[in-house]
């Protein structure tokens, strides 16, 4: 909805938004109040992204608790085995494994390089 002239949306109910800024720079500044309001933003987002950083987090131990326990059983098969087609898709999916664990610790790199 469109929020008309007077700070009210097209339904009748107040803005929020626009109430808030009006009893901030009754107070403050207009670029005080900006500066307020994109703090507020950004430590939200931050806040966002941190918690994107934790699950992301316990994802990567699980990807990696799987891929150790796949490898362990990988090196404890029989060298026929291993050379086998049965082998061969293993060790591809070891290979995947260790891709999709690299590729989640970048992501989580680069959000923890953005929120700092």
């Amino acid at each position: 909805m469109v929020p008309c002239a007077n700070g009210t949306l097209a339904n009748g109910q107040a803005s929020r938004d626009v109430k808030r800024n009006t009893r901030l720079s009754f107070f403050l500044p207009t670029s005080t109040v900006n500066t307020i309001i994109i703090a507020i933003m950004n430590n939200v987002r931050k806040s966002e992204i941190e918690s994107i950083v934790v699950s992301l987090s316990e994802l990567l131990y699980m990807v990696d608790n799987v891929r150790c326990r796949e490898e362990d059983e990988y090196d404890n098969m029989s060298d026929e085995f291993q050379e086998s087609l049965a082998g061969d898709k293993m060790s591809c999916g070891l290979d995947s494994l260790e891709s999709a664990y690299d590729l989640i610790e970048e992501v989580i790199s680069n959000l923890e390089e953005a929120i700092s």
